[in-house]
């Protein structure tokens, strides 16, 4: 019922845009026209009608129509959205392997068995620089929306899943939507060319053009979105994030008593004990290269400051040595300038004394 509705309201706008359209090209183009040619419209069936006429059509659309809703509900087989509708379908999954490349060849083999795609795929292979040898990967796959369950079912059966989320989007009235509006500028379309016939002026002509280049972009805008409302429907989405593990994350699936508890944590703790030591002992061997490097580097630059030091003491000592040499000679020096000093003032005394 409502998609008839909406298939009268379409038939209706197109009559009232094509009477407007032929109202404007008639008052441009027949200027010698009598008023009651300026009420004329343009029928489907081509040339142009009275408004009696236009009326008249009006009329056989909706006797149409009505004819159309008996005879679906006397056949039963009117349309019914809820047994039509576009789902989309996405899934969010985080797994955990202990053979990582395994894991990843048995994803590539699944889609491909299926008849599905890769959309992208990131995968880090850990790095020794950075002492991070964790391994993990990220893809989004596409599987046919009848094999989801099937695809979902085998990621679990060869990796421990730690979280899942599911999601369904309904994008049926959406589609709905579009399709009608599609449906609505091509019926647009068809007009407007039927008209592009008829016109004779240059003005209708440019006008009319440029309105089928609109209506042609809105169409083909239309007819992309709903080629991809159809991939998404069709194909379903998994989002994959897989971690390379040790040991997998425990799951709880019971209730416990209190020892069960502890002894379960006490043997966790020891075996995590246990990997940091082999993880410790195993990235000491994998860089052992760079620590002997380190050490090498380190001691080089030591023995180089300790030569610096040798130097310097050596240079400073050697100038000690010269100042007091210097010095004792100059103590040696002195008694004999003393005497001579002497000498000359008593002589000095005499000469006085004989002058006097």
């Amino acid at each position: 019922m409502k998609k008839k509705e909406k298939f009268l309201k379409k038939r209706i706008m197109t009559l009232i845009v094509l009477g407007a359209t032929l109202c404007s090209l008639t008052a441009c183009s027949s200027g010698d026209k009598t008023a009651d040619s300026a009420e004329s419209y343009y029928d489907y069936d081509g040339g142009y009608t009275t408004q009696d006429s236009y009326d008249e059509g009006y009329d056989m659309i909706m006797e149409e129509a009505a004819e159309t809703e008996g005879s679906a509900n006397e056949s039963g087989a009117g349309t019914d959205v809820t047994t039509n509708r576009k789902l989309i379908r996405t899934v969010s999954m985080d797994v955990e392997t202990e053979t990582f490349d395994t894991m990843i060849a048995n994803v590539e083999d699944k889609v491909d068995t299926l008849g599905g795609y890769i959309e992208s795929a990131y995968t880090y292979n850990g790095s020794a620089y950075y002492n991070n040898s964790r391994r993990y990967a990220e893809m989004t796959v596409r599987v046919p929306d009848s094999e989801l369950e099937n695809f979902v079912e085998q990621v679990e059966g060869f990796s421990n899943v730690v979280s899942k989320t599911t999601t369904t989007e309904d994008i049926t009235l959406e589609y709905v939507d579009t399709e009608g509006l599609k449906d609505m500028y091509l019926a647009e379309e068809t007009s407007l060319l039927a008209l592009l016939e008829k016109a004779e002026s240059v003005e209708d002509i440019t006008y009319l053009t440029t309105r089928l280049s609109e209506v042609r972009y809105n169409i083909e805008t239309l007819e992309s979105r709903l080629l991809k409302y159809d991939d998404l429907v069709e194909y379903a989405t998994i989002h994959l994030y897989i971690e390379e593990v040790e040991v997998y994350t425990p799951v709880v699936t019971e209730d416990k008593t209190f020892m069960e508890e502890v002894k379960e944590g006490f043997m966790a703790s020891v075996q995590d004990i246990w990997n940091s030591i082999v993880r410790f002992v195993k990235n000491l061997l994998i860089d052992l290269p760079y620590i002997i490097r380190f050490f090498v580097v380190v001691g080089l630059i030591i023995l180089a400051i300790r030569l610096i030091i040798v130097i310097i003491k050596k240079v400073i000592k050697n100038k000690k040595a010269k100042k007091a040499a210097k010095q004792s000679s100059a103590s040696v020096n002195k008694p004999e300038e003393i005497a001579k000093v002497e000498v000359a003032e008593e002589k000095k005394d005499v000469t006085d004394k004989e002058t006097k």
